[in-house]
Formats: C-alpha cells, structure tokens, sequence
C-alpha cells in the first residue's frame, strides 16, 4: 500500500482560532505535496497555510498550522503528487482536532483505521501480503527485519470478567485477530485461560491480586476464533506470509487457581491438538532456527504459522505437531510504568545495551496502569475498598474518586503510540546501534505496520 500517514498531535486552543500539530511522512515512492485550499469560514487572509513537499520515505514532524476563522472551523488540505491526488479535512471537533479523509481520483481511506489521530491514504493494498510481494523481506530473515506484533491480542473485547476485571483494565486492542493480519501486524502474543469445565479454552487477560488472595480479569477470545481467523487468512490463494503465535502465562483458573496457577499436562495436549487440527499443514515443523532462515526458505512450500509456547510449568515443545518452545534469543521484557518518558528512555536504553546485540528483541511500546489506576477502573466499590483502603472512608464517594483514579489501558496505549514517531525519527536518522525485531504495541493497527515498513526501508 502506499500511504501518506498523517498523525495530528495535541493542538493548541487560542481565541478564534484552531490549530494542530502534524507529523507528516510519506512513505510512497513519488514525491507528494501539501497545501491547504478552500477555507470555508476562516477569516479573510487567515487561511492556515501549508506548502510542504516531500520526497519519497522522508517526513517532517510537529509542523504546526493555525489560523482563525468564523463559522465553519474546517479547511481542506489537498495532497497531489505522481498519480496521487486526494483531500483531507481539517476541522475543530468537540475538546480536540480532527482529520478526516474524502476520497478522491481513486483515493481511499483505510476503512480499518478508527483513530483521529491517523489517516491513510491508500493506492494498493499490499498491507495483507507484505511478506509475499516483497523481494527484499523474501531473502531476509525474521532475525534481519522488524515485524509489528499485538500484544494481548485476544483482548479487542472483554467478556466473563471477575470482581476486578472490566473492559477499562484489560482491553488493549481494538480489531480481531483476521483484521490485524489484514493490517500487517505478524506476531501475536497469546495467552491462555481455562475458566470452568465446559472444553473451551479462552485467552485472557489476568493478575494475581495478593489482597484477594485471587486472579483478577477477563477473558477475550478463544482461541478457536484465534486459529479460525488465522487459517482464513493463512489460506489465502498464493499467500507466504509467516505468522508467529505466542503462547504464555498458560493459567487453568477451574482446576488451579491459586497463584502461579498453569497448565496440567492434559491441559496442553488439548491445546496443542487443537492448534494442529485446525492449522495442519500451515504449521513450521522444522528442527532449524526459525528466526535465521530466510523468510522465502520457511514459505517455500506456501504461507506458514510459527507456535511458540513460553517454556513454563509443565510446558514443552512437540515439533512435530508445530509447537516450538520460545527460543531463548527472545528479548521481551516491558517497562511496567505508566509513565511514557519513561517507557520510550527505558525501552530504547534496553534496545542499545550490548548486553542484548545478539537478542530477538521485542520493542514493548506499551504502558501499565498502576495498582491504584486498574483497582480504580475496575468499577467495583466493594473490590475497590478491599485493594485501595485509603479510599475506604470516602464512603458513597468512592465511585467518584475511582473515576478520577482510573485511566484505561486503550487510553494509555493512545498516549503511547502518539510517541511513535520520536522512535521513528531516531531510527531514521541512524542514531541507533540497531533496529528490534517486533514492535510490540496495545490498540496495534495498519499505523504499526506502516512504521515498521519504513524501518525495513520498504515501500509500504
């Protein structure tokens, strides 16, 4: 696909007037230009103007326009180039800015794209078979390119969730597993739960809470859905695409749910002969280093699913039903702050250790809520009151203190994925000793794919 991303950043606010900043990146192979037209309802002479061209895979970030205006607080921003040519609004909603697409001379915006905050325009559409058309990832390994992975990727939506669990502490994405893959996003981290007898083995997403003596959570998905959604996609006509699917934090919350809590052998067995019934053929069952061979070696034979299972209790490989366990090259480990500063300093400090030059390494672009912020939005005021006592003796206000405490994990994700584009530029500009292999990300979307195709240098 090749696409002009646009990411409105937090603007400003003055009297009469709208403004915002744009971080612009052309990831198209021609030259695109910019400038803003037909500004109904600005202020004779205080159109925002924007006259910016840009080469192939360059961008500008934090270019800022304003301009003050009567009624209609709207103007649009035209972008022509080689065979490219299109429009989009800009336009003060309600609190905050927008940019929104008009499709135009065979321009389309990517209808999978929900936030404000990024727009793409698309003129093919290679974000489902990246792997497949491109020559340069064919003859490079998983090892020499970085893919975008979802983490948690079962939690788009939350469902039997216990006393602490609610949508706002454990969703932390927003499209199923098939639109994901349709978006780029390659890895999945996926973690499995067994929450009563009835056969079904769901992926959740949990905490042990000491005070409780108690996991606390939802579940999201199935994992049949999981391994339906992959198979249609997998099985698309030509398709060598590879899939990694990432199994961890296995807990059997019916028949131990104390903590540590894991997976009995029996347990295993079932999953992984579910996985091989439904994925069959599709699955990696080699011996070899998988993430070394080249990429056009593991499809040779057509479009292949890599399992790993994280080597936990009880937990082993059976290569020959395509269940590897997760190399020990793999570098995962997250942040665990709610702090985005923080988070990026602590991630990129990780990423250029020596220590981890040889590391498959996962970038964790994502933030934690603290104790008090997941307690807080788990709407649950009794819960509350056991996990956060200093609140106990605001009685009926507690509720209102929660909400104030609480900041959603898809809150928390926006805020970090807005800084993106920081990560980007040090990386674009060589001032990095090395690129991560996954970049792994909450509220993950074709944006993390785009990203990633410009850090392969490939046109997306």
């Amino acid at each position: 696909m090749q696409l002009l991303a646009l990411l409105l950043g937090a603007g400003s606010h003055a009297t009469a007037g709208i403004g915002g900043y744009l971080n612009i990146y052309n990831s198209t192979p021609d030259t695109i230009t910019l400038n803003v037209v037909d500004p109904s309802g600005w202020e004779s002479g205080d159109a925002p103007t924007l006259g910016i061209s840009l080469p192939p895979m360059t961008g500008i970030p934090q270019q800022y326009i304003e301009a003050d205006y009567t009624q209609a607080t709207m103007a649009t921003i035209t972008v022509s180039g080689n065979n490219i040519s299109g429009g989009f609004v800009l336009s003060e909603g309600v609190g905050s800015y927008a940019i929104s697409g008009v499709s135009a001379s065979g321009i389309t915006i990517a209808s999978n794209i929900t936030s404000a905050n990024f727009i793409y325009v698309t003129i093919t559409d290679p974000s489902e078979s990246w792997m497949t058309s491109n020559t340069s990832i064919r003859g490079s390994t998983l090892q020499n390119i970085v893919i975008p992975g979802a983490h948690d990727a079962a939690m788009a939506t939350s469902s039997n969730c216990t006393a602490g669990g609610s949508t706002a502490n454990t969703q932390t994405q927003q499209y199923s597993f098939l639109q994901m893959l349709l978006s780029g996003i390659r890895l999945f981290d996926c973690r499995p739960v067994i929450i009563d007898n009835s056969g079904t083995i769901y992926l959740g997403h949990y905490g042990w809470v000491a005070p409780l003596n108690s996991y606390q959570g939802c579940t999201g998905a199935t994992v049949a859905s999981l391994l339906n959604q992959v198979k249609t996609f997998i099985s698309q006509p030509g398709s060598k695409e590879v899939v990694i699917l990432e199994f961890s934090h296995f807990l059997d919350l019916y028949a131990n749910p104390q903590n540590n809590s894991y997976f009995t052998p029996a347990d295993l067995s079932t999953l992984m002969t579910q996985i091989y019934d439904s994925l069959g053929s599709y699955l990696y069952t080699g011996n070899g280093n998988f993430l070394t061979t080249n990429i056009g070696t593991l499809t040779a034979n057509g479009a292949k699913v890599i399992v790993m299972f994280d080597p936990e209790m009880n937990v082993t490989g059976n290569t020959s039903q395509g269940i590897q366990i997760t190399p020990s090259s793999v570098y995962n480990n997250f942040s665990q702050t709610n702090d985005v500063d923080s988070m990026m300093y602590g991630q990129i400090g990780a990423l250029c250790d020596t220590n981890n030059a040889s590391t498959y390494f996962y970038l964790s672009w994502t933030l934690t809520q603290e104790p008090e912020q997941a307690a807080a939005c788990s709407g649950n005021k009794t819960w509350i009151q056991v996990v956060l006592p200093l609140l106990g003796p605001l009685g009926n206000g507690i509720s209102i203190a929660a909400n104030c405490l609480c900041t959603p994990i898809i809150s928390l994700a926006n805020e970090a994925n807005s800084q993106l584009p920081e990560f980007q530029a040090l990386a674009m500009q060589k001032k990095l000793p090395r690129l991560p292999n996954v970049l792994y990300a909450d509220m993950i979307g074709l944006q993390h794919y785009v990203y990633c195709c410009m850090l392969n240098n490939i046109t997306p």
